[in-house]
């Protein structure tokens, strides 16, 4: 596993750059986890390195329960504030990502026609007006627009198929492939 770090406002994604700020991006074979927000225990004045998944201390951390300054309700950084970044580190995508997304078109049932990468898919307006308002790489969307189609054994059908026509979402076909997996897990469970 490759671990390398760079300053949270590195213009470059390479280990070490930027210069010093009051934050630093952290890479993990690959892909940048959320931001470390540096900053001072109030108390103590060691530093603390906080994300929405970790604290780390550059002092003996007590047991929890014995600082209420660095317990989770004390922290500063939320999920809600790094959830981006989390779920680009989720679905692997790294930063430095320049996919350009777009709504190619408005349909009149309330739909719309995502264009991320030149792949185009067709879904429900607010799906794609958050798809493309949330701030997230063009990897990260095309990752997620996936998931939303389908995946698995089909993922190579239908990336053919992005490629040539907008895919449809719909929410009753998607209800019953839930269904269907749902009840083959239960044969299973019963075999």
């Amino acid at each position: 596993m490759q671990i390398w770090w760079r300053w949270g406002n590195a213009q470059r994604r390479e280990p070490g750059a930027g210069s010093p700020c009051s934050s630093v991006r952290v890479t993990v074979s690959g892909s940048d986890v959320p931001s470390y927000v540096i900053s001072r225990h109030p108390v103590n004045n060691g530093f603390l390195m906080q994300s929405c998944w970790v604290l780390l201390t550059s002092f003996k951390m007590p047991k929890q329960g014995g600082d209420p300054l660095i317990e989770d309700e004390a922290l500063q950084v939320r999920y809600e504030d790094q959830s981006a970044e989390a779920l680009q580190y989720n679905i692997g995508v790294g930063s430095g990502d320049d996919t350009e997304v777009t709504i190619e078109a408005e349909l009149e049932d309330d739909r719309v026609i995502i264009n991320a990468g030149g792949q185009t898919v067709l879904v429900p307006r607010d799906v794609g007006v958050a798809l493309v308002t949330a701030g997230l790489p063009g990897n990260a969307v095309l990752q997620l627009l996936r998931m939303i189609v389908g995946s698995g054994e089909e993922e190579e059908q239908e990336e053919e198929d992005m490629a040539a026509a907008p895919q449809e979402l719909h929410g009753e076909q998607q209800h019953r492939e839930v269904e269907q997996d749902q009840t083959t897990k239960d044969d299973e469970i019963g075999d």
